[in-house]
């Protein structure tokens, strides 16, 4: 029996494919399936409940373990560890508990 869970969009934006990323890692799926938001605000939303499991230390990642124990990685931006967390600000925990929209970045 397979276990769904929902996930709503992370930010506003515009939607594009996995693979059109320019990070290799990301568009050759390499880090697992997923998609990209050209955003047009810069707020990181949780798309689902679940607990904050990780945080680089660079804070322009984060997952979270939902109830199904999918990991969802939200990762901000192309070579933006190099940033080394400049310009971003978390505002979860790790071991924090989660509700969709709840802002994360």
């Amino acid at each position: 029996m397979s276990k769904k869970c929902i996930l709503c969009a992370p930010m506003n934006g515009v939607l594009i494919p996995i693979e059109r990323v320019p990070d290799p890692a990301f568009a050759q799926k390499m880090i697992g399936d997923g998609f990209s938001i050209d955003p047009v605000e810069g707020l990181l939303r949780a798309p689902c409940n679940g607990t904050v499991t990780h945080i680089h230390d660079s804070m322009h990642a984060v997952t979270i373990r939902t109830s199904q124990d999918l990991e969802v990685l939200l990762h901000i931006g192309i070579d933006t560890v190099e940033l080394k967390g400049a310009g971003f600000h978390v505002e979860v925990k790790e071991g924090q508990e989660v509700k969709t929209g709840d802002s994360l970045i």
